[in-house]
């Protein structure tokens, strides 16, 4: 049987300008890190070349926010004890918010006092992200906020498989090298989750859309200050806390598989949110079941135990269907930052159907030779997996 997926993404993307903010303007955003660290430079000054007076300074994280009119910039950071950096051609466009982090040197680690370092915006925020890399004290992986918006992939899962030494299983588990559930665990925002599937460890990260992330680090290797829950591989997650503006995201997909799509297939008679992948009270027990009470012989007699099985419905078979609907997915995201509080919250859905069609043989031996014991030559299989999830998240800033 061969399996062709075809995904046609449909995605409207609208950024809401707050009330009194020019159109013309647009926000230029970052972190400064110690490049012989990897650490972040709090009350670092950040100030457009071009326009006299325009600066603002890193917070603690390192990170900084400067809203600019529209055009091309370069970008002066200065701290002190550092050299001074700068960044060059750093586009603002109206309404959107540009990446631009950076690394400082120490002016101690120099000889010459009069070493400006530059480069551009785009440059400079790889070189952040690569320099935090090679100074972690694991083998670790990771993927920027920028990597995920270039990426076509519209959740986390789909965005982790172009990672070394990370595979994605089924609907949306993810492995680190190659080792199953067992030893691998997920963190969201320094804090562990439990997962959605009752019989696995690891979390389905198809939940999380792409737009709510800010960063995504896969740790390969255990250090003291991780939990103690994996062997193989973390996942660590990090969420939007600050929009830099206003967002709303939607997003819509569908996938053709040409074994289940528009084919014949089998469904369930059930309730009648069953898409969605919770019950509307149609598989509840009748009321003449009793509750917290066991139903054997001895306790109810064989009257009773009729009259309960008489009271469930008589729905076992399988209704037919001429043409199965294809794969649905969709999502919405959204957020501000309203002063010093930061919100941000999705909604995810999925609901993937799939036909599966076996030969099962089982063989016994006689001592001499196998033979075929029972022999199913249509034995088919069909299934319907619906996922719905939602995160939502709230950041306060205590102090600038």
């Amino acid at each position: 049987m061969w399996l062709l997926a075809f995904v046609a993404p449909l995605c409207l993307s609208a950024q809401l300008v707050q009330p009194g903010t020019p159109a013309a303007t647009g926000i230029v955003a970052g972190t400064i890190f110690d490049a012989s660290n990897g650490q972040p430079i709090r009350g670092a000054t950040v100030s457009a070349v071009e326009l006299s007076g325009k600066q603002t300074a890193t917070d603690t994280d390192g990170r900084y926010q400067l809203t600019l009119p529209v055009g091309s910039y370069s970008l002066k950071i200065l701290a002190p004890n550092y050299l001074e950096a700068k960044l060059d051609a750093v586009v603002v466009k109206a309404n959107e918010a540009t990446e631009a982090s950076t690394v400082m040197a120490l002016a101690s680690n120099v000889t010459k006092v009069d070493v400006v370092e530059s480069a551009s915006a785009v440059t400079a925020t790889a070189e952040a992200m690569l320099q935090e890399r090679k100074l972690s004290a694991v083998v670790s992986d990771s993927l920027s906020s920028e990597e995920l918006k270039k990426s076509v992939s519209s959740d986390a899962a789909g965005a982790l498989q172009k990672v070394t030494g990370v595979s994605v299983v089924d609907s949306g588990f993810v492995y680190v090298r190659g080792l199953g559930e067992r030893y691998s665990y997920t963190m969201l925002n320094s804090a562990m989750i439990p997962t959605t599937e009752t019989e696995k460890r690891v979390v389905p990260l198809d939940l999380f859309p792409s737009a709510l992330i800010d960063n995504i680090k896969i740790l390969k290797t255990y250090t003291p200050d991780l939990p103690g829950e994996f062997s193989g591989g973390l996942v660590q997650m990090q969420t939007v806390e600050f929009p830099t503006s206003k967002v709303l995201s939607v997003s819509y997909s569908t996938g053709f598989n040409s074994a289940t799509s528009f084919r014949e297939s089998g469904d369930y008679i059930g309730g009648g949110t069953d898409f969605w992948g919770f019950d509307d009270g149609t598989r509840a027990l009748p009321s003449q079941i009793p509750i917290g009470k066991r139903i054997v012989q001895g306790t109810y007699n064989q009257q009773e135990l009729q009259e309960f099985g008489r009271s469930f419905a008589t729905n076992w078979e399988p209704r037919r269907v001429t043409s199965m609907r294809p794969t649905q997915t969709f999502s919405v995201v959204g957020g501000n930052t309203f002063g010093r509080v930061g919100l941000v919250g999705a909604l995810t859905f999925q609901n993937r159907p799939q036909n599966q069609f076996e030969i099962q043989r089982y063989l016994r031996h006689d001592g001499v030779n196998p033979f075929i014991f029972s022999n199913y030559e249509d034995f088919n299989a069909y299934n319907q997996a619906a996922r719905l999830g939602a995160v939502f998240n709230a950041a306060v800033r205590l102090s600038p």
